[in-house]
């Protein structure tokens, strides 16, 4: 049955999909509508004595003329018709930028302090000029974008939903777990931020290019830190390995903000250090997590070593894509290994969670067995030694009753111990019904109880006497006898008015009674 419902989803699957590709390629359908034209400039390079010059014509009929420029060179002039429009001359400046452009003939785009011979010729032909209408440089930023926009909403969604779930979790006194949830919740914003920031879709509402260049360095640089911290947690015995790579990307962050602040040269030296550590810590985390895995101690390691698989896959691919050519989209392909990494530590992160729910709740009933009776369901000895240790913090004037089950024994050798535990469960609810809310019942012994009170002593009289008509009319309607002892003591009546002794008076009392029943019955 089970082979033939895998056959039919396949089947099913396979319909599908040969349904949607005839449907496409059988229907006519008019040209899309583009929103606007956006495309490389087409035009030529030249030099001169210290710079380097694009040049491209311009469209006199396009709608609000714009440009996107990507450049690494952080220095250079936008001109129209040999007019200067814009410069740029701050080392600060970012890699995009968008334009708007008058009316003209000609676009110039001047990089300078480009002079032969300095090795700048090479950064500068990297370049890249888009050319089109407003709306059609927009639209093309948002369509190739859109992945970012919609990563980073999943990111801040789940982002803080891990972070509120750590804080319930610490609240909860939830083991030490939140910890690792609270580092998850962490690397998925800051995941969240490197997407948006390292695209172009800011462009649209900032042109502090350079600005946002600098979020997209600091959050990726920053990013492995809470990751480190959440392995951690599922590799513990690898704490000190994991440790010193935590110092090391942090000493690692904290140059690039040196460099940031300093306008130091060395942004691509500290880019390929960061490369290098990421696959230095990707290799020794898989080494160390599939030797554990072989171990068959850790359960939950599986789908972590599996998401650093993808992570380690697409993360190789890359950052072989920024060396061959970084004009390339290599950040999707680093995405689709973080969204992948995500939803993996997320499902680790929520099957630890519901094993520690289920763990507390365990524990929360194991913890009430230990101060209930299981024959009667009411508190036992330890619940009564409980309660006398907080009767001692109070000022309050307290009573107890004591009540002892004649016949026990006699019950059980005579018609079989499941009466006897009749007998006890039913004086036991004769206490539950006299008491109601005004008192607890405690079961101490195997054939004594104890009934505690604050408030006055009319009140513990009038609990005696509803327990005794209780137990009356319980004996009136049963087929072996039931009776009690009662004995009763009130704090305010005890020179020491502490529980051991009103304890020891109200025994006192019940064992009186006891010997006054049994002399009664006796006569």
């Amino acid at each position: 049955m089970k082979q033939f419902r895998r056959f039919l989803w396949a089947l099913l699957l396979i319909g599908m999909a040969i349904a949607i590709y005839s449907s496409a390629v059988g229907e006519t359908a008019p040209e899309k509508i583009n929103w606007g034209g956006a495309e490389p400039a087409a035009g030529s390079w030249a030099r001169t004595a210290d710079a380097m010059e694009f040049s491209c014509p311009m469209d006199a009929a396009r709608d609000e003329p714009t440009i996107l420029l990507r450049s690494a060179w952080q220095k250079y002039q936008v001109l129209v018709d040999g007019n200067v429009v814009y410069t740029a001359s701050s080392e600060r400046n970012g890699a995009f930028h968008l334009f708007r452009l008058p009316p003209g003939q000609e676009l110039t785009v001047r990089f300078l302090d480009c002079a032969p011979g300095s090795g700048a010729e090479s950064a500068v032909l990297q370049s890249q000029v888009y050319f089109g209408s407003r709306s059609g440089i927009q639209w093309m930023i948002l369509r190739e974008n859109l992945y970012a926009v919609l990563f980073s909403g999943f990111a801040l969604v789940l982002g803080i939903a891990c972070l509120l779930a750590a804080y319930c979790m610490q609240r909860q006194h939830f083991g030490n777990f939140y910890g690792s949830v609270y580092s998850l919740g962490a690397y998925i914003l800051l995941a969240g931020v490197w997407v948006l920031t390292d695209s172009k879709i800011l462009l649209l509402v900032s042109q502090k290019a350079g600005l946002v260049g600098m979020v997209s360095y600091l959050s990726f640089y920053a990013l492995h830190l809470p990751l480190l911290q959440f392995t951690i947690g599922v590799l513990p015995e690898k704490r000190r390995m994991l440790e010193i790579l935590q110092a090391f990307y942090s000493g690692l962050l904290l140059l690039l903000m040196a460099n940031f602040i300093f306008s130091l040269p060395y942004l691509n030296a500290l880019v390929m250090a960061e490369h290098l550590l990421m696959t230095v810590t990707i290799a020794l985390i898989l080494y160390h997590g599939f030797r554990e895995m072989r171990r068959g101690k850790n359960k939950a390691l599986g789908r972590v070593m599996a998401g650093y698989v993808l992570f380690a896959v697409c993360s190789i691919l890359a950052i072989t894509i920024y060396y061959l050519d970084s004009s390339l989209p290599y950040s999707p392909v680093y995405m689709l290994g973080i969204f992948g990494f995500i939803l993996l530590l997320a499902e680790t992160a929520g099957q630890r969670v519901l094993e520690q729910i289920n763990e507390n709740a365990n524990m929360a009933v194991y913890a009430k067995l230990a101060y209930r009776d299981v024959l009667t369901g009411l508190g036992n000895r330890a619940a009564f030694v409980r309660e006398t240790q907080e009767t001692k913090q109070s000022a309050a004037p307290f009573g107890y009753i004591m009540v002892d089950v004649n016949d026990l024994k006699k019950v059980n050798d005579t018609l079989g111990h499941p009466k006897g535990d009749a007998l006890i469960n039913r004086v036991a609810q004769c206490l539950q019904r006299a008491a109601a809310e005004k008192g607890n019942c405690y079961r101490i012994g195997g054939d004594e109880f104890v009934v505690s009170l604050n408030g006055s002593r009319e009140a513990l009289l009038a609990c005696a006497d509803r327990i005794r008509e209780e137990i009356a009319a319980a004996d009136a309607g049963s087929e072996f006898p039931v009776s009690a002892a009662l004995g009763l003591a009130w704090s305010e009546d005890q020179p020491d008015p502490i529980p051991a002794q009103v304890f020891r008076q109200a025994d006192d009392a019940m064992y009186a009674d006891k010997k006054r029943m049994k002399a009664s019955r006796e006569a």
